[in-house]
């Protein structure tokens, strides 16, 4: 049995353990864990600006897109704006001259429309195409008769243009190479000149 004698000997003779021993700190390691300690507190910081600048550069990059893209939208609707003016300026200037130039198109296509006409009608067939005209839109069955021209009936008396159902009747009050032709449910007025006035009216509004 050990006395208190042998344990004062045992712990006065002991040795501490090593992990418990500390190494003194040399000048040198001090310099050197200071050193990485600057370091490591230099680089966040330079890191942190570098972040700051870079974000700032971004920003200004996207709020000179935004202006630039602004510039562009406001250039093209003012473009626009322009070209549309320019269009009804021209159209207010050209309207004058373009419905004369249109006025002047529909008499020389009545005067051609005139011309033809007369040379179909002195040049003979004129009293069948006025037949023609005459009939085309009365009913297909039923007693017609159509006022011609004296002559016009004598050319056309006993052709096969004249069908059974329609009666010619001279009249000298027709002109060469019209009709008029009378059915059941109306008439039917196949005048040239009637029908020339109507497109004059309906292309040139009644002017003369």
């Amino acid at each position: 049995m050990s006395t208190s004698a042998d344990l004062a000997v045992t712990t006065a003779g002991a040795r501490p353990a090593p992990w418990l021993a500390t190494e003194p700190v040399t000048p040198e390691a001090g310099r050197t864990a200071g050193y990485a300690a600057g370091y490591a507190a230099g680089w966040a910081q330079g890191a942190s600006a570098a972040a700051e600048r870079s974000r700032a550069v971004l920003e200004a990059e996207v709020t000179r897109l935004r202006a630039a893209e602004e510039g562009r939208r406001a250039a093209a609707s003012a473009a626009l704006g322009a070209l549309a003016r320019a269009a009804a300026d021209l159209e207010r200037r050209e309207a004058p001259a373009l419905a004369e130039l249109t006025d002047a198109l529909a008499r020389t296509g009545l005067e051609l429309a005139e011309a033809v006409l007369g040379a179909e009608v002195l040049a003979g067939g004129g009293a069948r195409a006025a037949l023609l005209r005459a009939l085309a839109p009365c009913p297909p069955s039923g007693a017609v008769a159509v006022h011609l021209h004296p002559a016009d009936v004598a050319e056309l008396t006993g052709t096969a243009d004249v069908p059974p159902s329609v009666r010619l009747v001279p009249d000298a009050g027709m002109p060469r190479g019209d009709a008029y032709a009378e059915h059941a449910d109306g008439s039917v007025d196949a005048r040239l000149a009637p029908a020339l006035e109507r497109a004059r009216t309906a292309l040139l509004g009644g002017a003369a």
